[in-house]
């Protein structure tokens, strides 16, 4: 994850396979209303509150910050999750 690369790894978890799928090379929701910077904010929210929430918004919320751009981003968020 730290490197981009998840293409041979295989999750144990839901937390794990939450974060495999945000960086499927076609994930299944990206949010696409809103400016960039409320899309920005709002995958941020999604990610940060994932461990109350259903864990697809996390799933969300990294695809959203790939899709704008923010892959670097993504994946430090990924890592946080992780390590949390």
């Amino acid at each position: 994850i730290a490197l981009g690369d998840v293409d041979n790894q295989r999750a144990t978890t839901a937390l794990e396979q939450a974060i495999l799928d945000g960086f499927s090379p076609e994930p299944a929701r990206v949010l696409t209303k809103g400016s960039l910077g409320a899309r920005i904010l709002t995958a941020i929210e999604m990610i940060e509150a994932a461990h109350i929430n259903d864990m697809s918004d996390l799933t969300t919320g990294l695809a959203t910050l790939r899709s704008v751009g923010l892959e670097d981003m993504a994946r430090r968020a990924a890592l946080q999750v992780l390590l949390l």
